[in-house]
């Protein structure tokens, strides 16, 4: 089955918006007690799941500014109790997204230490993908000049919250965000002849200048660096009417101090620019001022804005959060890794990653010992990278005897690794030291640890995805095709019902399957953040690996396009899982061209009665219309 669409021309990315408010995120403890050591955790029960209900007394609009958007982020740290944060992070810098009703969904799953050791949290809004560097404990604050975009306001509100010694348990924990930067809101007062409808109907531009839009923020000492970035700022909000004056104008800056000489207001109206002088002033922290400018028709280009006192900036939204209770465990059991949610596991141990189990394809005849079997391997991963040249084979799935415990060191460069056989009846359990390494071998104190099946999380806006993920050879895929409505900056894609409307997607008749066309490509970010789709060369890799053994690939019933009996072997030993789409009896996946900018003549394709994988081309015959195909990531 395909769906063919007109042929798009260029590659526009759909720029991302980001909107962040105050809010109270709660977290679940894991239990940090196991009746017995070697009891292992069932699957559903390990992550630390996020969730946020805004309070019904303060579920107020984004304007009152009192909760969350979807789509919006926040940054986590999380230290031992007592641990600065420029020390040591038990949790560096997650990143926390707001679905629908205020969900908090983690980028990745993280879980509470084990014993008796409380954490302290810090967390803070908008999220920087930077983070804070190690050893330090500030990060650079800016404001947007362009406060009249609403997602530019929204990422000039910077906010901190903070708990301290949270003991891992069941119960929910609450962080109330405080704003740390300064709001200032601006008050009309007509004069004279002048009204506040007749203001309003002018609609007069105000901009403020002079002001610094950027500072270091100071987690630990919870205060400003001298503010820097002086700059013009454009206003957020709408003139309304209140009583006899216009209020609802407004920006965000820096903590500063207001000199005459330096800052004011500029207002354009009715054609004329006004340099409106304010009072000297102290902006601090989480405090808002306002500024009164009485205007008058006149010619003078003059006006006076008068400082009011300092108001606070109001309290946060309270966002109640239920969790899912985890257990540790000692000992890792193969026997209870089902491998259904995704190929790979991975295992936690004080926040970090230290291990990564996979349920892969071995097939090497070249270089060190042959082996073509599926095969469960354990890999140690170091600051967030596995090492593919360690892995222990726990099992192999299609061997029995003693041939299990060997080793296989990968050559990434090549996609080729040297296979060690081993010696032992299968591998039922293995364990982690405290340095963290891999044993098979019960240690004298084995690390506490947590398994989860590794999921690709994919959030954009309110939709939230998550995919199963198998590695062959070197190359971490996708194990299903991708069913996204949005683009990955949550901005919607179009469903098309036929061809020639322009980029979107398509539905299969019972709604599982998912179509894109080439337009759907060029037009914007369809990959999930961290991920890409893939290119000739990588097609190219994968099919060497597997030998063109198309079998591999494949998964369900595949039968001949032309009826005829005629069909090749399906095995999926590489656990890629290819399934058939429609009369033609084939699988068709979209394929940039190696420098990811463009769509290549031909695309890469799986056919029932072919032994092996082919690539066909990527535009209907004769026509200017792309086909409309699915998608499989490869991680970046």
């Amino acid at each position: 089955m395909h769906f063919t669409t007109k042929k798009a021309k260029k590659c526009l990315k759909p720029a991302a918006t980001t909107v962040l408010l105050s809010a109270v995120l709660l977290f679940a403890a894991c239990v940090n007690k196991i009746a017995d050591e070697e009891e292992i955790l069932t699957e559903s029960s390990i992550p630390i799941s996020f969730t946020a209900k805004v309070n019904k007394l303060n579920s107020a609009t984004r304007v009152s500014e009192k909760t969350f958007d979807e789509g919006d982020e926040i940054g986590l740290f999380a230290m031992l109790s007592g641990t600065p944060i420029n020390e040591n992070r038990y949790i560096d810098n997650l990143r926390l997204i707001t679905g629908e009703n205020s969900a908090l969904t983690p980028e990745r799953e993280v879980f509470y230490p084990e014993g008796d050791n409380p954490l302290d949290f810090i967390a803070y809004h908008p999220f920087q993908a930077g983070g804070m560097a190690a050893g330090t404990s500030q990060l650079t604050v800016s404001v947007q000049t362009d406060q009249s975009n609403q997602a530019n306001k929204t990422l000039s509100d910077f906010l901190v919250a903070t708990k301290d010694k949270v003991a891992s348990s069941n119960q929910a924990v609450t962080l109330s965000f405080k704003h740390k930067l300064s709001k200032i809101k601006i008050e009309l007062l007509p004069q004279e002849d002048l009204s506040a409808d007749k203001l309003k109907q002018s609609n007069p531009k105000l901009t403020a200048v002079g002001f610094y839009t950027e500072a270091t923020y100071d987690f630990i000492g919870d205060a400003f660096s001298t503010p820097t970035q002086e700059a013009d700022i454009l206003l957020s909000g709408e003139w309304k009417k209140e009583t006899d004056k216009l209020t609802g104008k407004e920006f965000i800056v820096v903590p500063q101090d207001i000199n005459p000489d330096k800052q004011s207001i500029v207002m354009e109206w009715n054609g004329k620019v006004y340099n409106c002088a304010i009072s000297e002033a102290t902006l601090e922290s989480n405090t808002q001022r306002v500024i009164q400018i009485r205007v008058s028709e006149s010619e003078s280009n003059t006006l006076s804005g008068v400082v009011g006192e300092i108001e606070a900036w109001g309290e946060e939204t309270k966002q109640d959060n239920e969790s899912e209770n985890s257990y540790q465990m000692a000992a890792i059991h193969i026997a209870t890794l089902s491998f259904e949610k995704s190929n790979i596991y991975k295992v936690h141990h004080k926040g970090s990653i230290v291990a990564e189990i996979c349920k892969e394809y071995l097939s090497a005849t070249e270089a060190g010992e042959s082996i073509a079997s599926q095969a469960i391997v354990a890999y140690p991963v170091t600051n967030g990278k596995t090492d593919l040249s360690k892995g222990t084979v726990l099992q192999l799935l299609d061997k029995s005897g003693e041939v299990h415990g060997g080793t296989v060191c990968w050559n990434t460069d090549k996609n080729t690794f040297t296979y060690t056989a081993g010696n032992s009846q299968p591998i039922r359990q293995f364990y982690i030291t405290e340095s963290g390494e891999i044993s098979l071998d019960k240690p004298e104190t084995p690390a506490l640890v947590n398994v989860s099946s590794y999921l690709l999380r994919d959030v954009r806006g309110s939709e939230v995805k998550e995919y199963a993920v198998v590695k062959i050879g070197t190359q971490y895929w996708m194990r299903e095709e991708l069913k996204t409505t949005a683009y990955q900056n949550g901005q919607a894609l179009t469903k098309r019902e036929k061809a020639g409307e322009g980029a979107g997607y398509f539905l299969s008749e019972n709604g599982k399957m998912y179509f894109y066309n080439g337009e759907a490509l060029l037009a914007g970010e369809l990959a999930p953040r961290g991920w890409r789709i893939p290119r000739t060369e990588d097609w190219n890799v994968l099919t060497q690996y597997v030998e063109d053994n198309a079998a591999t690939l494949k998964t369900g019933t595949w039968e001949s396009p032309t009826g005829s009996t005629d069909v090749t072997p399906v095995n999926n030993l590489s656990g890629f899982a290819a399934y058939p789409v429609g009369t033609y009896q084939m699988a068709g996946y979209w394929t940039l061209t190696d420098d990811g900018t463009s769509i290549p003549e031909q695309t890469f394709f799986l056919i029932g009665n072919a032994n092996e994988p082919t690539f066909i081309n990527s535009i209907i015959s004769n026509k200017d219309y792309y086909k409309g195909l699915s998608i499989r990531c490869i991680l970046e």
